[in-house]
């Protein structure tokens, strides 16, 4: 009877035991990958002096005469990688199926700003 409850309270141990190592991998797991996301986070961070741009949409109204590429030379500064990819955003932004416009028509337009609205 001693000996079956020694050899009980040896496997409650051992179990325990497995427990807690489990639980810490897993912690360490858990704080390696926060110290990886957010030391990738950090290092993102704006140089002291550089001007921050903020992203902004408007709509505007289609003209006679505009398309997309005469938009994208009016809206498309150096904040977007090409004027290409002002026209994808565009196109995705406003649900077009493609880069016709017509005149009459509202478009949201994106565009950055340096001042915080």
């Amino acid at each position: 009877m001693i000996e079956e409850r020694i050899r009980l309270n040896r496997i409650r141990r051992e179990q325990e035991l497995r427990r807690h190592i489990l639980l810490f991998v897993v912690s360490a797991a858990i704080i390696l990958v926060l110290a990886i996301a957010g030391g990738s986070f950090i290092s993102r961070a704006q140089a002291p002096g550089e001007t921050v741009y903020y992203k902004y949409f408007t709509s505007i109204r289609i003209e006679s005469g505009d398309s997309l590429w005469t938009l994208a030379d009016t809206y498309a500064d150096g904040n977007f990688e090409s004027r290409e990819a002002f026209i994808r955003e565009v196109i995705r932004t406003n649900h077009l199926l493609d880069e016709n416009i017509n005149a009459g028509d509202y478009l949201i337009i994106p565009y950055y700003s340096a001042e915080f609205k």
